[in-house]
């Protein structure tokens, strides 16, 4: 994308011609009669044998996108609905996602933008006006979706810092660690697009033969990519070792790890996104190869959104479910010990899960809420809550 070569170098044909002196250029014509713009031909050079410049993509990868932030609303809808139910109503990792949300649906709208400006269509299709436009598309892409991909990782870090209140040393060292690179992310991508070419306009017109230059902007997604993939796999496994500590049933334990199992998919998601990616870094045909981009770069934030409030179905169902006063019940609305709302922690309130003496060797957290009491309550059935804070 970033590579230009010297208009000499993309004459290969014969049935180019330039006549200097009336400055006439004759068109390249494919067998299927589509002129191609002669600006374009001398930037990309002449199209490989056998393509059809009728292909176009557009329709595939606009109905996968808007389809991925259709379900994505639709996740993160009943996560609101049950949050807004609870106790403690909405929390910063939920307002976290539902900024992520925002930005993520401004990726979509601006896929459907560069479909209709000529993404999806073999470069040799477009004129070179059309091709200016979606590079520069591209360009404003890039900001929304690293700022979605950012704060659904804030989101989630959040989250863990919310629920893992009472946690060793190397938890704590892991978890800054990693929230450190996550911060970093979108900050190295603000300043390395701001400043990678000269003039900035460059990056867009510099198919059209302008003075300026660009570092390889294709490798930098590339290197970017495999950074932020990294630090999805670390935010993945963060609450790993603490969950292992936790005292429940093999089936709680099993089903907590399913659901950070589905991170995973958020991790495949990003490594096939970096395979597409280097293929566009190197194709002359760029806006085809935006296609496949276009899709996986809007699969990893959906997927980061999806997963992130997936666990709240199960207390959608059983909110909604019943009357009012039973559900005011079943959340200790009226019955649940003032002096106990500080000290519980909750993982998503969806799944029961207890831990004894989390405050062992090493850890940070001293307890707060009854003195000398070391449980961590983790509830969302009331008869439970009632017998086992009736006992401590």
């Amino acid at each position: 994308m970033t590579r230009r070569r010297h208009v000499a170098h993309h004459i290969r044909r014969p049935c180019l011609a330039l006549f200097e002196g009336s400055r006439v250029l004759r068109l390249f014509i494919k067998p299927d009669r589509m002129e191609i713009d002669p600006i374009v031909l001398l930037a990309f050079g002449p199209p490989p044998d056998g393509i059809n410049l009728e292909d176009d993509t557009k329709v595939k990868f606009t109905v996968t996108v808007l389809t991925l932030l259709f379900i994505s609303a639709l996740f993160l809808s009943v996560r609101i609905a049950v949050r807004a139910k609870q106790v403690y109503g909405l929390s910063l990792d939920d307002y976290a996602i539902i900024v992520s949300w925002v930005f993520v649906a401004a990726t979509g709208a601006i896929v459907v933008v560069v479909g209709q400006a000529g993404a999806g269509k073999h470069v040799w299709a477009l004129t070179i006006d059309q091709v200016v436009d979606v590079t520069k598309l591209s360009y404003v892409y890039g900001f929304f979706f690293t700022t979605a991909v950012f704060t659904t990782k804030v989101s989630i870090l959040l989250f863990y810092r919310r629920i893992f209140t009472c946690s060793g040393i190397q938890f704590r060292i892991v978890f800054w660690f990693c929230t450190i690179l996550v911060v970093s992310y979108p900050i190295t991508f603000l300043f390395t697009m701001v400043f990678a070419c000269q003039p900035l306009s460059h990056f867009w017109t510099r198919m059209k033969g302008t003075n300026g230059t660009c570092i390889d902007v294709g490798q930098f997604y590339v290197i970017l990519s495999i950074i932020n993939l990294l630090t999805s796999v670390i935010v993945l496994l963060i609450p790993v070792p603490e969950v292992m500590k936790l005292q429940m049933s093999r089936g709680k334990k099993a089903a907590v790890f399913g659901i950070l199992a589905l991170g995973g998919l958020v991790c495949i998601a990003s490594a096939v996104r970096i395979n597409y990616l280097e293929l566009f870094s190197k194709s002359e045909d760029l806006t085809w190869a935006m296609g496949p981009v276009a899709i996986w770069s809007s699969v990893e934030p959906s997927l980061g959104i999806v997963s992130a409030c997936l666990s709240s179905f199960k207390s959608f169902l059983r909110l909604f479910s019943r009357g009012s006063s039973s559900r005011e019940k079943s959340f200790g609305y009226q019955t649940t010990p003032s002096r106990m709302r500080g000290h519980r922690l909750r993982f998503d309130d969806e799944i029961a899960l207890r831990s004894q003496a989390v405050g062992g060797e090493g850890s940070l957290c001293s307890p707060r809420g009854i003195e000398g009491d070391r449980q961590i309550y983790v509830k969302t059935d009331v008869e439970q809550t009632f017998s086992e804070a009736h006992h401590v």
